[in-house]
């Protein structure tokens, strides 16, 4: 005698969605800005969503967030914001210290209108304090023909800095301490911009 079952269970599908995170700047001196990009893309019938956050933590680590999967609902912190539209857009951010961020995307639907979470990968932004230093000119005083080297003093920034010097007579250079030979009298100047993690600062100085 032979014969047949049925196995009749219903099974539900859940959609799911992604999230990138980006960051136009991972580097930048306190008081400028970041833009943050963000995309979120969608797989499956949904009922609601998605919807998209942004969470951040000072420091390298990545802020704490629910693990990816189905069944799992954001938790909105003090160090939280929803991201508007939830689909994709840009947000600047202008962080006082080193922050990292990270993105999190949920849709709902299905047959048991479950809720799927999804994370970005951490994006850090690096953050130095400002440029600033000064320059000096040696020896100070000279008769025509002599040299005078000009000097800059950086200070801020991350540390590797760039330079750009002008002034009288043509004083020209790109290196922290340019040379400069005079054939007429009279009082010489200079000017350095100094540059370090995209910000920059003109020094003028007198010999």
């Amino acid at each position: 005698m032979s014969g047949s079952i049925f196995c009749n269970f219903g099974i539900g599908i859940a959609p799911t969605c992604g999230m990138t995170l980006s960051a136009d700047k991972t580097s930048i001196v306190n008081g400028s800005s970041s833009k943050l990009t963000w995309k979120v893309d969608t797989f499956g019938s949904s009922n609601s969503g998605p919807a998209a956050y942004l969470s951040w933590q000072a420091g390298t680590v990545p802020p704490t967030t629910i693990s990816n999967g189905i069944f799992r609902t954001f938790v909105p912190t003090a160090n939280s914001t929803a991201l508007s539209p939830a689909s994709g857009g840009t947000k600047n951010v202008s962080p006082t210290k080193t922050t990292t961020y990270i993105g999190t995307c949920t849709v709902t639907g299905g047959s048991f209108n479950s809720t799927t979470l999804a994370n970005s990968a951490p994006v850090t932004v690096t953050v130095y304090p400002p440029v600033s230093g000064s320059c000096s000119a040696s020896p100070t005083s000279i008769t025509t023909g002599q040299s005078s080297t000009w000097t800059a003093s950086p200070s801020g920034g991350n540390g590797t800095y760039t330079y750009s010097w002008s002034g009288t007579n043509s004083l020209s250079g790109t290196s922290k301490s340019v040379t400069k030979a005079y054939t007429n009298t009279g009082t010489k100047t200079a000017s350095v911009k100094i540059s370090s993690a995209g910000s920059s600062k003109s020094i003028r100085e007198l010999p």
